[in-house]
């Protein structure tokens, strides 16, 4: 499916009430990288069950790679953020990517990881990536952290009408 049709598809669930996290992922992916070119994107998703942040949307040229990627909290860069709840700059995509990321052959090279927030509770870790070393400025971050606790709100409804059907999907309140 094109990615104009994708989004106009996306778009008219969200509008009607039926947005699941798949459909929010791919307007996320139409505006961010319209705002700040990458070359993938990657929204990883808490699962409280299993103690990991698993990607459950992704984008671009190495969709299909990131599709497979699952983390412990804690660990990689997205777990990283998940648990310390601030972005990682330029990081390197191979503590996600692992030795899968290596047998693609040359391709990303920096990733900036975003937590998504919404009233205390981790929606989400937003992850982009670009081809070249230290990618990501701290215009970039800026950047997104503006767009942040939109993109939060936005998955929060599309993560509670899965819920039903996904119990482990659960926002992951802040430890205090």
């Amino acid at each position: 499916m094109s990615d104009g049709l994708l989004a106009v598809t996306s778009l008219s669930r969200a509008v009607s009430g039926a947005a699941r996290v798949a459909d929010v992922g791919a307007l996320m992916w139409m505006v961010v990288r319209q705002v700040l070119p990458c070359e993938a994107m990657a929204v990883f998703l808490p699962d409280e069950r299993t103690d990991h942040v698993t990607v459950r949307y992704a984008a671009g040229g190495h969709a299909p790679l990131l599709r497979s990627i699952s983390r412990a909290s804690g660990t990689g860069v997205a777990g990283w953020v998940a648990v310390n709840r601030k972005p990682a700059v330029n990081s390197d995509p191979a503590m996600d990517l692992g030795l899968a990321g290596a047998a693609a052959g040359p391709g990303l090279r920096s990733c900036l990881a975003m937590p998504l927030i919404d009233n205390d509770a981790l929606v989400a870790v937003l992850a982009l990536y670009r081809g070249q070393r230290d990618g990501f400025s701290d215009d970039d971050v800026r950047l997104i952290e503006l767009m942040a606790p939109r993109l939060a709100s936005s998955l929060v409804e599309a993560i509670s009408a899965e819920r039903a059907n996904a119990p482990s999907l659960k926002l992951v309140k802040k430890s205090s």
